[in-house]
């Protein structure tokens, strides 16, 4: 089982383990708390909004649409890929994030290259407009899977390591008007973007709390 995707959401924290059409659950201290059944979808992204109590995945199965589900698994909303696709140039998503704290542009996604910040109405379930969009500098980004998090006040990129990079370092960008900070844990690579001033992104509290 490969982990692909994770969220938390009231106390649980669901990950994919590809492929299957289940969400795995663990509490706090890893203990199992079961699957969750998300019926006719095979998960390749996961998110979730605590505000909403709803998660978010991305179906391999189907045309890789968001779907919006409960907390029993159940659809609740779908939006077609066009829909998303159409603010990031069509290109191809695995890797999905929500922030409840960006009301004006709720739903990130990665793709090779590119990160996109794109505003949901949450009414009507439809992906509106296009907030802000940036291609991070780092070494050899061209991961679908690339993963993105957010730290309360920061953002994060998680990929596998694929060259050589020293254990931590920081990156100015004069184009971006932020710092992007990397450490290298295990073969896992993790990018922090601290102090971005575009539009609703607020991440100039950062704080070096990567154990």
């Amino acid at each position: 089982m490969n982990p692909m995707g994770s969220a938390w959401l009231n106390g649980a924290f669901y990950s994919i383990g590809w492929a299957n059409q289940v969400l795995f659950k663990n509490d706090i201290d890893g203990n199992d708390l079961g699957q969750l059944n998300v019926g006719n979808h095979l998960p390749t992204a996961v998110a979730s909004s605590p505000e909403l109590g709803v998660l978010f995945i991305l179906d391999e199965w189907n045309n890789r649409d968001l779907f919006v589900l409960n907390e029993e698994g159940q659809d609740v909303a779908q939006i077609g890929r066009d829909r998303y696709q159409r603010f990031q140039q069509g290109n191809w998503s695995r890797s999905l994030l929500w922030v409840d704290k960006h009301p004006d542009g709720q739903l990130w996604m990665n793709t090779p290259g590119h990160i996109w910040q794109m505003a949901v109405d949450v009414d009507n379930w439809d992906v509106t407009e296009l907030v802000a969009d940036f291609a991070p500098q780092v070494n050899d980004w061209a991961e679908e899977w690339d993963g993105l998090g957010h730290t309360k006040h920061d953002l994060s990129l998680e990929r596998r390591a694929v060259s050589a990079l020293p254990e931590s370092k920081s990156l100015q960008s004069n184009t971006l008007k932020n710092t992007c900070h990397i450490w290298k844990i295990r073969d896992i690579v993790l990018y922090i973007y601290s102090s971005l001033k575009r539009q609703t992104w607020d991440f100039s509290h950062f704080q070096r709390s990567i154990s």
